[in-house]
């Protein structure tokens, strides 16, 4: 086998920094641009009203001349055959065609109808008010045709739709009782008839035709033809993904995480890459978009194509996103946030503008390009990382989890947002997740990873699991109607309250009465004319931890949950309310955010929502599950046993001379679960224990959670997962900081 070739970080650094320094190449900073934090694509910005009322003034004069002009030549024709003017109807249905399909806004096609109209009527025309009324309707006609595809789909047939629509108002419901009230109904039908083709043929058609080669000429970069026509042409920088030979062994590892993996992707092609937690999964998405050996040593081998040339980090042909969406945050704003990446592929100003406007519009991104990044939910925040990868234009969109962490109708808005960017882009994708329920009807193939990373299973999805779903679900696949696992049967003396003695079974070990959390908004460091103001993350909540029992707090993204476990923890100040500890937990007669780090330590153990937050040795496994212990000065021979046991039933095992950051997103969120156990503190605060984890690891970890709170320990968890939330003794559901 070859070695497998990526680009150096800093051969890549060198070519961005060659980009930036040659003015040719067009590249200009974005900055401190304000235009990137104007308008929103669910928003009428003053560049669609200046385009529309300009399109109308232009096509109005023209209809003007018409009838000044060449009006007689089509009256000489009418004397052989009366409808034949309706042949050319379509000529004054373009405005409402043309506008309707520039900005693609309810109201765009009435506007621009209206605006010709006026300009018409005002220079003077013989049919007087009647062009007015003429032209509402008309604008109807369009208005309805892509109200019936709730302005998302723009097909030439959807324009001829319109363009029929719009002559059949116009003539039914006007001319049929004005200029030809005198005739019969056979020739207010060939009228009809008439109408109609030239509605599909002149505005449907031609205003096709018209608006592409306007997008074509560049004068439509600010509108989605604009945005449509540089996705198309980005198509062309990748054709697929071929994986030949792939072996990757990691520094330190006792084998490899991938062995030689063999998987080929046609362009345009949706794959579902899935496999049990530690299976190379995102392994193997880092080595596609070229940053394998970027982010971590190895040894590797074999070869890794985009189209035909060999996968390189920083080049634009291939799109990452990450699962942690903070992970790729970069900017205070959305807009700038989402051009950080074009930009420093040199892409030009103007079209960096396009990027941004189309990336947030594929997306369905909720707010304008103003709205601060520190401000958005789980999904929102999700949904704008995936734009941020789509102004790229890759070619390839790889995506990590990107669901793992948020609540269901997040998720769905997430699986909606992929499938309207692919289908708008035609790019290839491979999207990496546990869960296959929301991606089985997006995606065309499945593709699993077995143990010791070799694939072992590859075909059309439904397929697949039709023929090996007992198979997969044995591999610890969630596959979708699969009965739900069982948590594992876990000794709750490998857990029981250890540095702490729990109190009596149900004995209130942490009360929180009618806590407020009031957030000032961050300033930075850019100048600001208005006040930031304040955010609310909890108003009036209450909330109990008892002794043996499990409370699990549940919500939409957003809701407060991980503000309220960090109350409850003594991670954070309430700005009002009443926090309580039980005289037992042996901490001072304070809330718990006023004590000490040790004193904290000994009473809860914490497992943060972002898993690495828990590590506090960078050395090994082992190094950081014993930190705590150590720094509590507990018995470290006892600790050990306690080690060796959490790592055998975590799916930890021969792990513990790694080095925490080598692990899998999932064998770091189990670590995590770990270390917040190994010294046995009499309360834990879990913040999504059972992210990014598989059927197996899933019950393993809820296992080790309910073994803890049957040995007489108060556990709260935020999380998600309905599994969980079902084993729980208490549900504390919120929404918007309050309790639902």
């Amino acid at each position: 086998m070859n070695l497998i070739r990526f680009a150096p970080a800093e051969e890549v650094a060198d070519e961005m920094s060659t980009a930036a320094s040659n003015p040719s190449g067009g590249r200009a900073s974005t900055a401190h641009d304000p235009s990137l934090a104007r308008g929103g694509p669910g928003a009428w910005r003053a560049v669609d009203l200046i385009t529309l009322a300009i399109v109308g003034v232009a096509l109005g004069v023209a209809f003007w001349g018409w009838d000044n002009s060449l009006y007689q030549v089509l009256n000489v024709a009418s004397k052989a055959f009366p409808p034949s003017g309706e042949l050319l109807l379509g000529v004054w249905l373009l405005p409402a065609v043309v506008g309707a399909l520039i900005v693609r806004r309810p109201g765009a096609a009435l506007l621009t109808e209206l605006v010709a109209a006026a300009v018409e009527n005002l220079l003077g025309n013989q049919w007087g008010t009647g062009v007015l009324i003429s032209g509402l309707l008309q604008a109807a006609g369009v208005e309805l045709a892509v109200a019936l595809f709730a302005w998302r789909r723009w097909k030439p047939s959807v324009t001829m739709l319109a363009g029929a629509l719009s002559a059949v108002f116009a003539i039914v419901l006007y001319e049929w009782w004005t200029y030809v009230a005198e005739y019969g109904w056979d020739w207010k039908i060939v009228y009809l008839a008439c109408g109609v083709i030239s509605g599909i043929v002149i505005a449907g058609l031609g205003g096709w035709a018209l608006v592409q080669a306007l997008a074509r000429a560049g004068a439509l970069s600010a509108f989605p033809p604009g945005h449509e026509l540089l996705a198309a042409r980005a198509l062309d920088r990748a054709r697929g993904v071929q994986v030949r030979g792939l072996t990757w062994t990691p520094l330190g590892a006792r084998g490899p995480i991938l062995d030689g993996v063999d998987l080929g992707v046609e362009p345009g092609e949706r794959v579902l890459l899935v496999g049990a937690s530690g299976s190379g999964k995102s392994t193997l998405l880092r080595a596609v978009a070229g940053v394998l050996d970027v982010l971590e040593p190895g040894d590797a081998q074999g070869e890794v194509l985009i189209g035909e040339s060999p996968a390189r980090g920083g080049d634009g042909r291939v799109g990452l996103l990450l699962q942690d969406p903070t992970d790729a945050r970069v900017a205070g704003t959305a807009g700038r946030d989402v051009a950080f990446g074009p930009e420093n592929l040199g892409v030009p100003r103007e079209e960096i503008h396009a990027r941004v406007a189309w990336a947030l519009e594929a997306v369905g991104f909720p707010y304008g390009s103003a709205h601060p990044t520190a401000a958005l939910s789980g999904g929102e925040a999700q949904r704008l990382a995936l734009a941020g990868v789509l102004a790229l234009r890759p070619g390839v969109l790889l995506l990590d989890e990107p669901t793992s962490m948020l609540d269901p109708v997040s998720a769905s808005s997430v699986h909606e947002a992929v499938a309207q960017a692919q289908a708008a882009t035609g790019a290839t994708l491979i999207v990496v997740e546990h869960r296959l329920d929301g991606w089985v009807e997006r995606v065309d193939r499945l593709v699993v990873l077995g143990d010791g990373g070799r694939v072992v299973a590859d075909g059309p999805v439904r397929e697949v699991l039709a023929e090996r779903g007992e198979e997969l679900t044995a591999r610890g696949i969630w596959v979708p109607g699969a009965p739900a696992p069982t948590p594992l049967a876990v000794p709750p003396q490998l857990v029981a309250p250890w540095a702490c003695p729990a109190p009596a079974a149900g004995s209130p070990l942490i009360e929180a009465r009618d806590v407020d959390v009031v957030r000032a908004a961050r300033r930075g460091l850019r100048v600001v004319r208005a006040d930031p103001g304040v955010v609310r993350a909890l108003t009036g909540v209450s909330a109990t931890i008892g002794g043996e029992r499990l409370a699990v707090l549940c919500g939409p993204s957003g809701a407060g949950k991980s503000t309220l476990l960090g109350v409850l923890a003594g991670l954070d100040a309430p700005t009002g309310g009443v926090v309580r500890a039980h005289p037992a937990l042996g901490g001072p007669r304070e809330p718990p955010y006023r004590w000490r780090s040790r004193e904290l330590a000994r009473a809860i153990g914490w497992v943060p929502q972002r898993a690495e937050q828990a590590i506090v040795s960078a050395t090994t496994v082992m190094d950081c599950l014993l930190a705590t212990p150590r720094a509590l000065g507990l018995s470290e021979d006892h600790a050990m046993e306690r080690v060796d046991a959490l790592l055998q039933v975590l799916g930890l095992a021969g792990m513990g001379e790694r080095q925490p950051y080598d692990l899998s997103g999932g064998e770091l969120r189990r670590l995590a679960v770990a270390t917040g156990l190994i010294h046995g503190p009499a309360v834990l605060a879990l913040d999504e224990p059972t992210v990014g984890q598989d059927r197996l690891t899933w019950a393993a970890v809820a296992g080790v959670v309910l073994a803890a709170r049957n040995a007489g320990a108060g556990v709260v968890a935020s999380t998600h997962d309905d599994l969980l939330t079902a084993a729980a003794d208490e549900v504390i559901r919120l929404r918007g900081g309050r309790v639902a």
